[in-house]
C-alpha cells in the first residue's frame, strides 16, 4: 500500500514537472513573439515618420509616441527575457547545494520581482501601443476621406490666371 502511494506521488510529481516545462516553454515563445512585434512596430513607425514628409503635425505627434511605446515594450521585454535566464540560473544553482542551509533564494526570488515587472511592463506598453496605432489609423482614414481643399483651390486660382 506505501508503495502504491509513492509510486502515485512519483507519478503526479513527474506530471507536474511535465505542465511546468510545457508552460515555461509557452511562456518563452509568448515573449518571443511579443518582442518580435514590438521591434517590427518600431521598424515600421520609424519608416513611418522617416519618409513621412507630407504627415500633419497631429499625426506626426501620435507616430512618435507610438514608436516610442513599442521601443519601450521591447526593452522592457528584453529586460524580461534576461532575468527569466537568471531566475532559473539561479534556481538550478541553488539546488546543486547539497543541503537546505546552504540555499539561498534572494537572488532567485530577486530576479523573479524583476521579471514580472518587466514583462507586465512590456505587456501595457504593447497593449497602449496597440490602442494608440488603431487610434492613428482611424486619424489618418478620416484625413484621407475628407478632401484638402487648400491644394484643389490653389490649383485653380494658377489655372485661371
Amino acid at each position: 500500500m506505501a508503495q502504491a502511494d509513492e509510486s502515485s506521488a512519483d507519478q503526479r510529481k513527474r506530471d507536474a514537472e511535465r505542465f511546468f516545462d510545457r508552460s515555461r516553454q509557452s511562456a518563452f515563445e509568448l515573449l518571443k513573439l511579443l518582442v518580435g512585434l514590438s521591434t517590427g512596430a518600431v521598424a515600421g513607425y520609424f519608416a513611418m515618420l522617416r519618409t513621412g514628409s507630407e504627415l500633419s503635425g497631429d499625426v506626426r505627434a501620435y507616430a512618435l509616441a507610438a514608436l516610442l511605446i513599442f521601443a519601450g515594450s521591447t526593452v522592457a521585454g528584453l529586460i524580461g527575457w534576461v532575468f527569466d535566464a537568471r531566475f532559473y540560473e539561479r534556481w538550478g544553482q541553488s539546488l546543486v547545494k547539497p543541503e537546505e542551509s546552504m540555499r539561498d533564494w534572494s537572488a532567485r526570488n530577486t530576479a523573479s520581482r524583476v521579471r514580472r515587472v518587466a514583462l507586465g511592463c512590456a505587456w501595457l506598453l504593447f497593449i497602449a501601443g496597440v490602442l494608440l496605432s488603431g487610434y492613428l489609423a482611424a486619424m489618418l482614414a478620416q484625413a484621407s476621406d475628407q478632401p484638402d481643399l487648400s491644394i484643389r483651390s490653389s490649383q485653380t486660382m494658377s489655372s485661371v490666371a
